[in-house]
């Protein structure tokens, strides 16, 4: 299925004094034969760093992987955060790097390791009461979790092997970095809310609070029950029991005994239903002293008889989701069958799963195969209405829709079901759903629908300029260039643009059309607009070649100019040279245009690009080579009609002369017949 792939399987680097250590901002240096395994981010790797400017402080270096972006644009409020609150770790540092062993560049983050020794429970040096944890660990950790409401950002990596004791003695615990990978991307089955674990992980949610507040609630039984709850668990079996039982049911000890103010607390905060989840808020309130008024959550109503595709049987809602997502095209034939219909009234007999159904079918009556998988993806809803967006092979929590489908951008497949599923009204229907949701997170969930909306138009647009690939960049501000040309290159802002041309240019002799193409194009529109907008709506609206170089041209002198004023890039420009061809023999003059090309070779060298525009663009230049035209125009028109005439005088040549020596004959003969009548007059005057 195209839109299930998984994350790669970490491979462990292997050490290797030898290796150089490479320089990072002139202060650190990296060394990358020398990987520290206990600061493993998977699938980002650690390695060794020294601080040139203290070397005394511990710091280490996370290499990124590059297709699995991490999460730059949190990185200026995370700093800002960690000023007032040392329990936050963020980078001091990041850049992007040439790595050897990865053959291609990566972006790298340099965290400060401090006295930071990662959590066990077998070092654990005390028992955890309920009024330790809520000292060590709950209580700064909910303040954090406010302050990153506050500024709109998330962690999604709250788990057992992202814990730290912060210092020697052991005597608080802090959580670790949520920089390296997309949001929740590493999360386990555990720590996820159910229908997280069901999404494929980069389709997980990442921008709602609450994602936080379930997995610091699991994290928190995890310590009081004095295990790793998910230990030889798999994930299928995990989500089997939470969606039978409901998390806190599934996953605490009863043996355990926990006080009444604490189970409500975390009952609260592992709540399955968004609505009933507790916020930052009453997290608040509760370390004031405020116990929660905890509601029992809804059993999950078994069937007496179970329903069965495949020769699977499913006796709950929520596994007969999960099983008609999975059997697809044998579930699409039967979400209006009389059995189908049957089991929901008879056998299942929930009002609410009833009415989501009739919901579902209303304006299906009649079925056929074009609208079969849109009623299956509705059905399915009906049947988990807090499960994730499922569409054929598209499995995703409603804010992972955009990070799931920039994975796949460049796949034919994925992006013709990703079309598929925003046309089809899922979205619409899943809102229609959740219209009782009062609170901010449903706020939030109806503003992205309404941008989901907007961009559904955009969608059915032909270009690929104003279509699927600018969506993916406005929806998701991490997600580098995805130019097939930046494969090995780690292009995240528009500044990394030329650079990442210019040396490949160096590298490849290959002929290109054109130096930007329509996946760069979007990137900088998403992320540069504002400062290119002229330049960008000159490149789409023509389509002239050589207006088509020049707005390209002039698009890269602008990246020039405010990123890079003081750099040359020779290589850009001689291949530009080439590009702008189609200008230069805008100009008609032979010699201008032989002019033109010998000051753009030369030009070429300095490496500026506006230079070479200039060339080209010359207003007064073109403007005096169009008189120029026009008049050897008209006086080439004239000689025309002169050679026209000759021609034409040419071809009628004996008609002219035998119309004309006739006229001449008879004029002699008139002339010599006067001259005689004289003569003889005047002779027989004088002799007669």
């Amino acid at each position: 299925m195209v839109l299930q792939e998984q994350t790669p399987p970490e491979e462990e680097p292997e050490e290797d004094e030898d290796k150089p250590p490479i320089p990072v901002d002139r202060r650190f240096s990296i060394y990358p034969g020398s990987p520290i395994k206990t600061f493993h981010a998977s699938p980002a790797v650690a390695y060794k760093v020294v601080d040139n400017e203290n070397p005394d402080e511990k710091y280490h270096a996370l290499v990124c992987d590059p297709k699995l972006h991490p999460r730059l644009s949190i990185i200026k409020p995370l700093n800002i955060l960690a000023i007032n609150n040392p329990n936050i770790i963020s980078p001091t540092a990041w850049s992007v790097m040439d790595w050897e062993d990865e053959g291609r560049q990566c972006p790298v983050l340099i965290m400060n390791s401090g006295r930071l020794t990662p959590f066990s429970f077998k070092i654990a040096p005390i028992v955890f009461t309920e009024e330790l944890i809520v000292n060590i660990f709950m209580r700064h950790t909910i303040e954090m979790l406010i302050s990153f409401e506050e500024h709109g950002i998330t962690h999604r990596a709250i788990r057992l092997d992202n814990l730290y004791y912060f210092n020697e003695l052991k005597r608080r615990l802090v959580l670790g970095e949520c920089v390296a990978t997309p949001p929740g991307l590493t999360q386990s089955a555990l720590y996820d809310t159910i229908d997280n674990a069901l999404s494929v992980p980069l389709g997980k949610g990442g921008e709602d609070i609450s994602n936080d507040i379930y997995a610091l609630g699991v994290l928190v039984l995890c310590l009081l029950n004095g295990r790793d709850l998910g230990a030889g668990v798999s994930d299928t079996e995990i989500i089997n029991k939470k969606m039978l039982y409901g998390t806190y049911d599934a996953l605490h000890d009863p043996k355990v005994r926990l006080s009444n103010t604490m189970e409500s607390c975390l009952r609260k905060m592992t709540h399955d239903d968004l609505e009933e989840r507790a916020t930052t808020r009453e997290l608040q309130m509760w370390l004031n002293g405020q116990n929660f008024q905890l509601e029992p959550e809804r059993a999950r109503k078994r069937s007496s008889k179970p329903f069965t595709i495949n020769n699977q049987n499913y006796f709950t809602a929520r596994d007969l989701a999960r099983g008609m997502h999975a059997n697809w095209d044998a579930s699409a034939k039967i979400s209006m069958s009389e059995d189908f219909q049957d089991w929901l009234q008879n056998n299942l007999s929930e009002t609410l799963i009833t009415l989501n159904y009739d919901k579902a079918i209303k304006g299906f009556e009649q079925q056929n195969a074009e609208n079969q998988h849109r009623l299956l993806s509705r059905v399915i809803l009906a049947l988990h209405q807090g499960g994730p967006i499922r569409y054929r092979s598209f499995c995703s929590s409603l804010d992972g829709i955009t990070r799931l489908i920039s994975h796949f951008v460049h796949n034919v497949e994925a992006r013709q079901i990703f079309r598929e599923m925003m046309g089809s009204g899922i979205l619409s229907f899943w809102l229609e759903l959740h219209q009782s949701d009062e609170d901010n997170r449903s706020a939030k969930h109806k503003k992205l629908l309404e941008k989901f909306r907007i961009y559904t138009e955009e969608l059915r647009k032909d270009s690929v300029i104003e279509g699927l690939n600018l969506l993916v960049y406005e929806f998701n501000p991490d997600l580098p260039c995805q130019s097939r040309r930046f494969e090995r290159f780690f292009v995240y802002q528009p500044r990394h643009l030329l650079p990442a041309i210019e040396r490949i240019l160096e590298n490849n002799d290959d002929e290109v059309d054109s130096l930007l193409d329509y996946q760069m194009i979007c990137f900088l529109k998403s992320r540069y607009a504002r400062s290119i907008a002229k330049e960008i709506r000159s490149y789409m609206i023509t389509s002239v070649p050589e207006e088509v170089c020049v707005a390209e041209a002039e698009i890269l002198w602008k990246l020039q100019a405010d990123f890079h004023p003081n750099r040359a890039f020779p290589n850009i420009c001689r291949r530009l040279t080439t590009l702008l061809e189609p200008a230069v023999k805008r100009h008609h003059s032979r010699k201008i245009r032989r002019a033109i090309r010998q000051e753009m070779q030369r030009g070429a060298e300095n490496g500026q690009i506006r230079y070479l525009i200039q060339i080209v663009s010359d207003k007064g230049m073109i403007e005096n080579d169009k008189v120029n035209f026009n008049l050897a125009r008209a006086e080439y028109a004239s000689l025309l009609q002169e050679i026209s005439l000759v021609d034409f005088n040419l071809k009628n040549l004996p008609e002219m002369v035998s119309r004309i020596g006739g006229d001449i004959s008879a004029s002699v003969s008139g002339i010599l017949a006067s001259i005689f009548t004289l003569g003889y007059v005047s002779y027989w005057s004088l002799f007669q």
